[in-house]
């Protein structure tokens, strides 16, 4: 994974060059060894054999995705950690009307040789319950545009429930957003089911699969999700700089993908879009 002080210098560097972002774009995520422990001299050579068996497999379903789908590496769930940077942007006149006049640029790594797209845009619609998302900056509507990426929908009964929607992709996972004892929490379930559903089909319901995190708005990580059994960091969100700030670190691992790793940092800082 990134350190945050490299990520940090890097985005102050590339804030003096209004062209493209290169220097995240071409940056693959990548793990930094603890200089305290010594490099193990012996390695068994099955689980290295393991190991890059493990990594060609997954080059090859990016490849695939990539070449299948536009957009489909979007929604992948890779075994290396990546990285995610949003800040908050001004619209232009033409927006305003339809979707205010502020909205989320979202940087995406690179990880796939035939990827063409490095950003990703929401905006949230006026008087509307929904984000839409959009790979072009200038066009966010699902009509006509190869570019749209799909919506995120709000229901709210007790709490805030957000659904994922996207073309050609079916998507299962939900998350929620409650107050508790007047705190915000995060609930995300990978594997949501519906009784009544599941009555009809006559199948028993299958083990749900949830994890969840307090959300602090002042203080950082705004959200941290581990893997309930092995600890393992799932999701992280921190916040760059000072208070008046507008520019976030999202840090996702399997089984969150960029696409849902966006969705859900947009939400806990969607009153930003109000």
């Amino acid at each position: 994974m990134l350190t945050f002080s490299r990520l940090q210098a890097n985005f102050h560097a590339a804030d003096d060059d209004d062209e493209c972002q290169d220097w995240f774009v071409n940056d693959l995520p990548q793990k930094i060894s603890d200089h305290g422990n010594q490099t193990q001299e012996c390695v068994n050579a099955e689980s290295s054999v393991a190991r890059k068996s493990s990594t060609v497999t997954e080059t090859r379903v990016v490849e695939e995705a990539a070449s299948n789908s536009r957009l489909g590496f979007l929604h992948l769930q890779l075994a290396e950690s990546g990285v995610l940077i949003m800040e908050l942007c001004n619209s232009e006149e033409p927006f305003v009307k339809k979707y205010g006049s502020k909205y989320f640029k979202i940087y995406l790594p690179q990880i796939s040789d035939g990827q063409r797209d490095f950003c990703l845009y929401c905006r949230h619609r006026v008087n509307k319950t929904k984000f839409r998302f959009s790979v072009f900056e200038n066009k966010i509507s699902k009509w006509n545009n190869a570019g749209y990426t799909g919506k995120l929908a709000i229901s709210t009964s007790t709490k805030k429930q957000y659904k994922m929607v996207c073309p050609r992709q079916k998507q299962r996972t939900v998350f929620y957003i409650e107050q508790d004892d007047r705190k915000h929490q995060l609930k995300v379930d990978f594997n949501p089911q519906n009784p009544l559903v599941n009555l009809l089909r006559g199948k028993p319901p299958s083990q749900s699969k949830e994890c969840s995190s307090i959300i602090q708005k002042f203080l950082n990580p705004i959200i941290d999700i581990h893997c309930p059994s092995t600890n393992t960091l799932w999701l992280r969100m921190d916040k760059e700089g000072d208070s008046s700030s507008s520019k976030y670190f999202i840090y996702y691992n399997k089984p969150f993908s960029m696409f849902l790793s966006a969705c859900i940092a947009v939400a806990v800082q969607s009153h930003l879009l109000e």
